[in-house]
């Protein structure tokens, strides 16, 4: 019988190259979550969010994932790391900013367990050390 970890996939989210078919989940998930954390708090209407999402950063390169359970989006995590070349890229190179987070029916069943082994995973990739 497969773990709770197991059933969750862990997805890369490009707002770049992303459809339509993917941006409606993404936005689905991101409106629940914001009603669950912050529902006092005015939410980007959707193509206001895509502009921002898909902004090129000057200094920081955002990785984006999400946990799928059952073909729905029920995690996120956003790995924020210094761009190559930039000034004193040296002295972040072993950092990686970690933002996300999870639905709360889904909490306590794998899914912030799998998008940290994901996390660990892409920290030994590519030689980060410090999250």
């Amino acid at each position: 019988m497969p773990t709770a970890t197991e059933l969750i996939e862990i997805r890369s989210f490009d707002p770049q190259t992303a459809t339509r078919v993917e941006w409606t989940p993404y936005h689905a998930y991101r409106r629940q979550r914001a009603a669950e954390e912050f529902p006092d708090v005015p939410l980007l209407a959707d193509a206001d969010f895509e502009h921002d999402a898909q902004r090129q950063l000057a200094f920081t390169v955002n990785h984006r994932f999400v946990a799928m359970r059952a073909g729905e989006i029920v995690g996120n995590m956003i790995l924020a790391v210094r761009r190559a070349g930039t000034p004193g890229c040296e002295d972040y190179a072993p950092y990686v900013d970690v933002f996300g987070g999870v639905l709360k029916q889904q909490r306590r069943r794998g899914v912030g367990r799998a998008l940290f082994a994901h996390l660990h995973d892409f920290m030994g990739a590519n030689g980060r050390s410090l999250a």
